[in-house]
């Protein structure tokens, strides 16, 4: 018997954005049209036509919903923000849920012919641990099975409990492959402990500088597109060029946005930091979840993977939003413009050069990395195979698909389906087709052993590809069935390496 499963992540699904026919280009890549709805119901139907008979599982791993994308109110993307308590949350998911029913109705198809889906938290869904938001999504997907015609239901009773699973750190299927969004490798993301990522209090999620930077500055610039980091890069001139074209002579606002997004995120991060790590708590909050037997040591390793915390010492939280530059030049030139007055020209040229001195020292004593060199795991995730006995590690989180063999087993990433564009018409997507992992466990009659093969496919025009350079094929002994001519090996990244080039984490 065969059993399947299917990955995707960073869908992104938030509440459309109402038309505008006076700024059609605000917020264009929220517009319904842009939505992936239709394209993940005609995969689940085209997977449930040629697997339905066999064990198949599909795993959200991470950023399904998008939490920190505005919501709609009185017909327009609203900025205030609904609380991130339990009873906020809920609400919120609610009304995401009610604005994708063909995605969601297509999940419901799956649990309803018998098979089994998980949804993993990431950074933007961390949410999904609140337990109303798990009873929201629990009691729309059973709404959705009981209207389902009697075809597509397969079970007279759908065991939700059994078949659908809520993850909030990591998951482990029963032919040994690992699941975890990415987001704990994060510098910008990390939170003190992933299976209990709450305040200190407990009452609300516990704010990072990912969550609220994307929330109060990215996702409120809605002339960028924040799924895709590129239309943020464009320099001085590029950036004048851009206010003149979209703000100057709009009813929208950009500094006047990072300012106070700026301030009230580091201001946020800063009153709620704190440095309990909640071992216990985590453990035993884990354990619930799993319902499997793990031993304290493979929890408290995968815990110290984790990346140091941002809030820690607050650099990289300023660095990453330019206060710290705003902030020093501000003050450069007050002191410059004190000394002219003061003590005249020779004065204020003296600390002009000791400024600009000191300024150069703080930019090569802290200096900002590029996003690539932190929103992906580093090469000690690997360890993973190791801590768990897995033979698979699947990851999602910065947004670039890929898949690699060796000898400890496959190293992968289901890439993003969320509404990256090239161009503010949103015509050019960043990527042209739709990424998942397929993956297949299937026993070989010969030899009695497991095999895993599979990899990166992509979802085109109603075709599932496997990547030739991506993928392994099924052992002859397996499957008659062949998807790709013959397995490319690639070496897991050496230390230091990036991932593939491709979309921001975010």
């Amino acid at each position: 018997m065969k059993r399947h499963t299917l990955v995707l992540s960073d869908v992104h699904l938030s509440q459309a954005h109402p038309f505008d026919p006076g700024d059609p280009l605000w917020m264009r890549y929220r517009r319904e049209e842009h939505h992936p709805d239709a394209e993940f119901a005609a995969l689940v139907d085209h997977l449930l036509e040629a697997h339905g008979d066999e064990r198949i599982e599909i795993v959200f791993n991470g950023d399904v919903l998008d939490f920190d994308a505005p919501w709609v109110k009185d017909g327009e993307s609203s900025f205030e923000e609904l609380p991130p308590t339990d009873e906020g949350c809920a609400e919120q998911a609610r009304l995401i849920l009610a604005d994708h029913e063909p995605f969601f109705r297509a999940v419901a198809k799956a649990l309803a012919a018998g098979h089994e889906v998980t949804f993993m938290s990431g950074n933007h869904d961390i949410e999904l641990y609140w337990p109303g938001v798990r009873s929201t999504i629990r009691d729309e997907l059973a709404r959705l099975v009981a209207t389902l015609p009697d075809e597509d239901r397969r079970l007279d009773v759908i065991d939700l409990e059994e078949n659908l699973r809520f993850r909030s750190w990591f998951h482990l299927t029963e032919d040994r492959i690992y699941f975890e969004h990415g987001s704990q490798y994060d510098i910008h993301n990390s939170v003190r402990h992933a299976a209990v990522p709450l305040t200190k209090e407990g009452d609300r999620i516990h704010p990072v500088l990912g969550k609220l930077a994307f929330r109060r500055t990215g996702s409120r610039m809605g002339y960028f597109n924040p799924y895709y980091e590129e239309t943020f890069y464009m320099g001085l001139f590029g950036y004048l060029g851009h206010f003149a074209r979209f703000y100057a002579f709009s009813r929208r606002h950009i500094a006047r946005t990072w300012l106070f997004g700026s301030l009230s995120t580091v201001f946020e991060i800063w009153r709620h930091r704190h440095k309990d790590e909640r071992i216990a708590e985590g453990r035993a909050a884990l354990r619930s979840e799993l319902g499997v037997d793990i031993s304290d040591e493979a929890i408290d390793a995968t815990h110290e993977l984790r990346t140091p915390l941002a809030e820690e010492t607050m650099v990289p939280v300023v660095r990453e939003l330019w206060v710290d530059r705003v902030a020093l030049a501000a003050f450069s030139v007050a002191v410059v413009v004190l000394a002219a007055i003061s003590a005249g020209l020779v004065a204020c040229a003296i600390a002009a050069c000791v400024i600009v001195a000191l300024f150069v020292v703080y930019e090569l004593v802290t200096p900002k990395p590029d996003i690539r060199t932190y929103d992906s795991a580093p090469p000690t995730v690997l360890r993973l195979f190791d801590i768990h006995g897995v033979r698979a590690i699947c990851m999602g989180h910065t947004h670039r698909p890929f898949a690699r063999f060796s000898d400890k087993g496959l190293y992968a990433n289901s890439g993003s389906w969320c509404p990256a564009f090239e161009d503010q018409l949103c015509t050019r997507p960043v990527l042209d087709g739709r990424p998942v992992l397929w993956l297949t466990t299937e026993r070989v009659a010969v030899t009695g052993e497991d095999h895993l093969y599979g990899g990166l496919h992509w979802w085109r025009q109603g075709v599932l590809l496997a990547d030739p350079e991506a993928s392994r094929a099924a052992p002859p002994a397996a499957s008659s069935e062949r998807r790709v001519e013959a397995p490319v090996l690639v070496a897991p990244p050496a230390a230091g390496a990036a991932e593939p080039p491709g979309e921001r984490a975010l």
